[in-house]
């Protein structure tokens, strides 16, 4: 096998390894064929590597070879060597990020990113479509398709380029991957919300079936705007156009999904956002918020509370926990009473539920459990990303500016789907 072929079967298992490591296991002979598969795929990783080792190995006996074949003199003594020049590597590829689906894409946004800065496409092609059109035209960015309107910005992808950020966004917003998520067209969306249904009762033959008028409420999302501003000098843009796409996606992304994560949970009262923590500390007097002994020592009965104590009806049940909850959770694998925790090689469950990690909850909360789809709806607006650039406004800097903005709205509407635990007021 030649190098370039070792290497590029080396990428391959590499992939296979990547795709493995992200599948999600629902069940124990799920998690079971993912480690089989991982540990084959491992297998053969070892062997390309072995053998992209040995391959470079005679590679190197090669090229000596032919160095020595070429020094020899007409009487067969060996000659002086020429001093050999060091260089460095002539190309480097950058890597294109997990939210672009390959490398071309990942270049043709980042070209759109500093043509945009550089106002290189403020002309847009006459069309009825609008900017990111994602019907028959879906591939055109500035109106009209490529190559007809080349040159104006139509070969350039700014449909992969929101659709990259937005995917980058979904991916790190725990928010969004917990409450019941819904589009917003217009600037704000009234849900409804189902109460418990009654009982059924028994009947005889023929005996009429009473009616009943269903308990509804509903959940009012009121879009807000939240911005994010990104700067790039201008050495930046000269960079690999993958670069620059993967610095503005990623900082865009993650501090869209920072900012979220914190309003959904703590909430805002500048921007008038009611956070789920002060939702559940709110219901029927607290009823669903335990104060623990120890915040660094749970107990299984601590835990069992929020289980006992959330609504009959929550079928997805999730535990939300801080850092700190996280340690002492756990720390129970490491007692007597540690069949309240399971660990996999996949994540850690309580009681059967899986466990998140976050970051943004309030610094006295511990833990949320419960099911979020059910207490809480998020608002996104259609087509809501929005990104421009400038070169003028950070000119003395000699430094370019994008500012992207998205709203979102945020409803923790039936606290009591959840229940918390909060560490002790010292």
């Amino acid at each position: 096998m030649s190098l370039d072929k070792s290497k590029e079967a080396i990428t391959e298992i590499e992939g296979q390894i990547k795709e493995i490591e992200e599948r999600k296991c629902e069940t124990p002979e799920a998690v079971e064929e993912r480690n089989a598969e991982l540990a084959e795929a491992t297998s053969k990783f070892e062997g390309a590597i072995k053998e992209l080792k040995e391959v470079r190995r005679l590679e190197e006996l090669r090229i000596q070879a032919n160095e020595v074949k070429t020094e020899l003199t007409p009487a067969g003594t060996v000659a002086l060597a020429p001093k050999k020049e060091v260089r460095a590597l002539a190309k480097f590829d950058a890597k294109p990020g997990k939210q672009w689906p390959d490398a071309h894409t990942a270049d043709a946004v980042g070209e759109l990113l500093v043509r945009m800065s550089r106002g290189e496409i403020s002309n847009r092609a006459a069309s009825a479509h609008p900017i990111g059109s994602v019907d028959t035209i879906a591939a055109d960015s500035m109106g009209e398709t490529s190559p007809t309107y080349d040159g104006k910005g139509s070969e350039l992808v700014m449909d992969e380029l929101y659709r990259g950020i937005l995917e980058q966004l979904y991916y790190e917003s725990i928010c969004l991957g917990l409450a019941s998520v819904y589009q917003v067209n217009t600037s704000g969306l009234h849900v409804p919300i189902a109460g418990e249904a009654p009982l059924a009762e028994w009947y005889s033959e023929n005996q009429e079936i009473l009616p009943f008028t269903p308990a509804t409420s509903k959940a009012i999302l009121n879009l807000k705007k939240m911005g994010q501003r990104v700067q790039a000098s201008n050495e930046l843009l000269d960079d690999a156009y993958i670069n620059v796409a993967n610095m503005v996606s990623n900082q865009i992304a993650s501090s869209f999904a920072q900012t979220s994560d914190t309003a959904y949970f703590q909430g805002n009262a500048g921007a008038g956002i009611d956070g789920l923590c002060d939702a559940i500390t709110g219901f029927n007097t607290g009823s669903n918020v335990l104060e623990v002994a120890d915040a660094e020592t749970l107990t299984t009965a601590e835990l069992a509370f929020c289980w006992e104590n959330v609504h009959q009806n929550a079928r997805q049940r999730t535990w939300v926990v801080s850092p700190q909850g996280w340690g002492s959770v756990m720390a129970i694998a490491t007692e007597p009473q540690a069949g309240a925790v399971v660990t996999d090689s996949v994540r850690a469950t309580i009681y059967g539920s899986p466990v998140v990690v976050c970051t943004t909850l309030p610094d006295d909360v511990l833990a949320i459990y419960g099911d979020f789809s059910m207490a809480s709806s998020i608002g996104v607006k259609r087509n809501g990303l929005t990104l421009r650039g400038s070169a003028d406004r950070a000119m003395e800097l000699d430094a370019y500016v994008w500012v992207a903005t998205q709203r979102l709205a945020f409803s923790p509407h039936s606290p009591e789907f959840l229940a918390m635990l909060k560490a002790p007021i010292i």
